[in-house]
């Protein structure tokens, strides 16, 4: 059965991404599932869906140990996470995946962002 997670920061889901680059990790996963897809969306500072401008999107997952590994469909352009549909692929980890990290690099037009992992 799938599992979803949101990767927080403090107790809330909304991560801020107005510094040049802000890094976010998740809780520890379910180790019993294998596919790992993490998806994306901005906001302005109200709250309210937003398309950045400019930026990426980095996205890790840690199998084991300290070595991070990169996902497939990482990095993202950050201006394809647009609404109300999207034009980016949500990155993919395929094998054990124990945490997930996401890095984001140089966000104009957004204030904060949302991550989902759905494990399956």
């Amino acid at each position: 059965m799938a599992t979803r997670y949101t990767i927080t920061s403090g107790g809330n889901s909304l991560l801020d991404v107005t510094p040049a680059s802000a890094e976010y990790t998740s809780a520890n996963l379910d180790s019993s599932l294998s596919m790992s897809d993490v998806y994306i969306e901005f906001f302005d500072t109200q709250g309210n869906p937003a398309t950045p401008a400019a930026g990426t999107v980095e996205v890790y997952g840690l199998p084991t140990g300290n070595t991070w590994i990169a996902a497939v469909g990482s990095p993202v352009n950050a201006k394809d996470v647009t609404r109300p549909v999207a034009k980016y692929t949500p990155p993919m980890l395929d094998g054990l995946t124990v945490q997930v990290r996401v890095r984001f690099v140089g966000i104009t037009g957004a204030a904060r962002a949302s991550v989902v992992i759905y494990k399956r």
